[in-house]
């Protein structure tokens, strides 16, 4: 069966429903331990150079091999899964706004660059947002997750959203 997906605001999304499975079948090739097999032996060859440099200069590739871990921390946001759950603000005038890209400024290293799946629900809660029948903006792995009170019916106002994240 084919996920659901919907257009918001131009964006494709797939419906909270269809989240964990599409994530699930999105994890890419290499498992945890493939991952963790790739790093051991990139820190050996990092060990080796650094031996070498050590012994034909006398100095040290320690600060370059230092910056290109961190980069590839940066980019692999740590193993395949869900992260744990954000709420970077409470509702305001406006509404309640969970951005991707701030939280990406305020939590550096613990989303991956480029989720693929997308979570939210009702802060403290286990109702997921599609149940709350509230309006979102946003509902994008790639975005994130934005309720608008202009968007709600009547006087409503947006709760008070978290939101998490699949990182294949």
């Amino acid at each position: 069966m084919a996920p659901a997906v919907s257009n918001v605001n131009g964006h494709e999304t797939l419906s909270p429903a269809e989240v964990p499975q599409q994530a699930r079948s999105s994890t890419g090739d290499q498992t945890e331990n493939e991952v963790l097999r790739l790093v051991e032996t990139l820190k050996n060859m990092i060990e080796e150079e650094d031996r070498a440099a050590e012994s034909e200069w006398g100095g040290s590739v320690d600060e370059p091999v230092e910056e290109a871990l961190e980069g590839v921390r940066q980019v692999s946001g740590g193993c395949p899964g869900w992260t744990d759950w954000y709420d970077r603000d409470d509702p305001s005038y406006s509404g309640d706004w969970e951005y991707l890209s701030s939280l990406h400024r305020e939590k550096p290293g613990q989303i991956c660059a480029k989720p693929s799946g997308i979570q939210a629900r009702v802060k403290g809660t286990n109702t997921p947002a599609s149940q709350t029948g509230q309006k979102f903006h946003f509902f994008d792995p790639q975005v994130g997750f934005v309720c608008r009170n202009e968007d709600q019916d009547g006087n409503n106002k947006c709760k008070d959203y978290e939101a998490r994240f699949w990182c294949p």
